[in-house]
């Protein structure tokens, strides 16, 4: 027979073990509840692919019942970024798709959003890039490449995703490993990347791209692309090119698609995500999506991860600072006066011409030319009290929207069906948006306007419009 006293304290450990077991889903809510997915991207891009297979994982595992996605393409991710970050502390579960190519648009942009306003949670996949060529192209190799860059770089047009994209900072490292200034390279970026990189290649709008293998899989098997060598430290199945290092150059690059949680959630909240995805990523279904996307599985935790992002935000901005230096206006126009090929004597007698014209143009109107930097000044002074005016407006009657929207007492699903109904989104365009169903958009409007008091779509925004007409009268 067990003593009271020892069988109490066996009872109270068991109840600790189960309140820690416990512990994930009440930090972050019932397993089964909604999750929210802010996508950086269009539809169809790296990132919303990397959405797209998480969503089906979760639900396949009936982790949770219900995955969103909200896709906010612009600048390279850094749109989504911003408004992800603003969010302020939710009860709801939200994260947010990250990933090396925003790290490289908040460098090269030079922006001040970036994944230090974010929490890591964890890394899902590392992804190796496929440097292609159109079928019909004399660039059968690297070594043909290098030919042809250490010739005239400028002629060799890159393609590849957004400006910053790992596309554009692999197409950098390349040029530095053969040898070549990063401000020769002539990249042009495809807006939201995709298959369009693809086709603008087969076009000739290229003489070469990169990208994903998932993105060129469809060319690559019809023919119409060639690889010349991939990214990775190995292979990719599928792809009958050799790797940067098997091609003779010193260089292994990848790309890697990760999870992040807004600034304000406590680190127990942090935990509970990063046990929910580490449970995902151990499934069946996602290692599935893994090999049907051709992805490698490189899941790292919190801690791992977030030492990982510090990495390898200094190794971007390392590359940013090399590629802004090499950029510099006057070391181009030295480097374009050096090259024999140019006709440098017949440029410099035209303008010399054109300055001596200039002058005599600005010595016979000096007086005109003041007149007209009057008016320009007025005017631009006119624009910018015009300007600060509309957009005290539209702060305030944004403010106005968020702090009724907070009085109403919505939720952050509400708060995001809301705003698209101002929009004038259709319930079925927000359901396709937001990745579910119209009836429960329609659910949810109706919530809304019964917390608001409103009869429907109409009253609602004409509770707003009539707001923004009186302060605009005023």
């Amino acid at each position: 027979m067990i003593p009271l006293g020892r069988s109490v304290a066996v009872s109270c450990t068991l109840l600790l073990a189960i309140l820690m077991l416990l512990l994930p889903a009440l930090v972050v809510g019932q397993e089964d509840s909604a999750l929210t997915i802010y996508v950086p991207g269009a539809k169809g891009g790296g990132f919303d692919r990397t959405a797209q297979a998480v969503k089906q994982a979760l639900e396949t595992d009936e982790v949770y019942s219900e995955v969103s996605l909200i896709n906010s393409p612009g600048a390279g991710g850094l749109v989504a970024l911003a408004q992800f970050a603003e969010r302020g502390p939710s009860k709801e579960p939200a994260v947010i798709i990250g990933g090396r190519s925003i790290l490289g648009a908040s460098r090269f942009n030079r922006s001040e959003v970036s994944l230090d306003d974010v929490r890591a949670v964890a890394r899902l996949n590392t992804i190796a890039l496929v440097i292609a060529v159109s079928a019909d192209s004399p660039i059968e190799s690297i070594e043909d490449l290098a030919i042809a860059m250490r010739g005239d770089a400028e002629l060799v047009k890159w393609g590849g995703g957004s400006s910053g994209s790992v596309d554009e900072q692999l197409a950098l490292e390349i040029a530095s490993a053969l040898g070549v200034s990063a401000s020769d390279v002539s990249y042009s970026a495809v807006p939201g990347g995709g298959e369009q990189i693809a086709q603008d290649l087969m076009s000739g709008k290229f003489v070469v791209a990169i990208s994903s293998y998932e993105e060129f899989a469809s060319a690559l098997s019809e023919g119409s692309l060639r690889p010349i060598a991939v990214s990775g430290a190995s292979r990719i199945n599928g792809v009958d090119a050799p790797t940067l290092m098997e091609s003779g150059l010193d260089l292994q690059f990848r790309d890697w698609k990760g999870v992040f949680a807004g600034p304000g959630q406590s680190d127990q909240q942090i935990e509970a995500l990063e046990q929910i995805f580490q449970k995902m990523a151990r499934s069946k279904a996602w290692q599935d999506q893994l090999l049907a996307h051709g992805w490698q599985d490189g899941f790292l935790g919190a801690g791992a991860f977030e030492e990982f992002v510090q990495s390898e935000i200094g190794q971007v901005a390392a590359q940013g600072d090399e590629a802004i230096n090499n950029a510099d206006t006057f070391a181009q126009i030295r480097d374009v006066m050096a090259r024999a090929n140019r006709w440098l004597w017949g440029v410099g007698g035209l303008l010399l011409l054109l300055i001596c014209w200039l002058v005599f143009q600005r010595w016979g109107g000096r007086q005109k030319e003041a007149e007209l930097r009057s008016s320009l000044d007025a005017v631009s002074e006119e624009n910018r009290r015009v300007s600060k005016e509309l957009e005290r407006q539209l702060s305030e009657t944004t403010g106005k929207i968020e702090s009724d929207f907070k009085d109403w007492n919505l939720s952050d699903a509400e708060i995001a069906v809301g705003w698209l109904i101002l929009k004038g989104f259709s319930f079925q365009e927000i359901a396709d948006n937001r990745q579910t169903s119209e009836r429960t958009v329609r659910q949810q409007a109706q919530a809304i306007y019964n917390k608001a008091g409103l009869s429907g779509r109409s009253e609602l925004s004409a509770f707003f419009l009539e707001d923004f007409f009186d302060r605009g009268l005023s």
